[in-house]
């Protein structure tokens, strides 16, 4: 299979994104990273979003719509129960090894997929810092391995300087300065 090249444009900035490549996004807000998802999906590729937003706040704040959800959290939240046939699917933070699974079977089983991480420092502030980037380590590979596009959104404001380059080990980087 020949890797695809997507070219993103945002704002004054333009990337080209490829398959089989996990990208860090340094930015504030997640606009940027859902932009892109987006457009990917647009592409005809399948998309999977992990995030701590509801489905109902996803589709009024990023108009993120058919693509499978999967809301890091304890619970579903009651507007969402009632906005859907199907209470969305829900996955505790604490369980980082049903995560890397999820990925997993989802990248195996769409081979022109897009993955996008909305939550790394939820994942943090409930595993901490050195078992997350083995899971982004773990996931890496498999985005690897199965030619998909993985974004992981991040502020970089919340992290020091030794936990920024630990991570960027992990990713290209998409550096979002206005």
């Amino acid at each position: 299979m020949v890797s695809k090249r997507i070219l993103i444009t945002y704002w004054n900035h333009r990337f080209y994104i490829k398959q089989g490549h996990a990208y860090l996004v340094k930015e504030e807000k997640s606009h940027f990273s859902f932009h892109a998802f987006k457009t990917i999906i647009r592409k005809g590729f399948k998309g999977l979003c992990l995030t701590v937003l509801t489905p109902y706040m996803l589709s009024k704040k990023y108009n993120v719509r058919k693509t499978s959800i999967i809301r890091l959290g304890k619970q579903a939240p009651i507007r969402d129960v009632w906005l859907h046939k199907q209470n969305p699917t829900v996955l505790s933070p604490t369980d980082p090894g049903r995560l890397v699974h999820l990925i997993k079977e989802f990248t195996t089983k769409n081979k022109e997929s897009v993955v996008l991480l909305d939550a790394l420092e939820y994942l943090i502030i409930h595993n901490g810092f050195s078992m997350v980037v083995k899971v982004i380590t773990d996931i890496n590979e498999l985005i690897m391995v199965n030619k998909s596009i993985l974004f992981v959104p991040i502020n970089p404001k919340a992290f020091s300087e030794k936990e920024l380059a630990l991570l960027e080990r992990n990713f290209e980087i998409i550096n979002l300065k206005r």
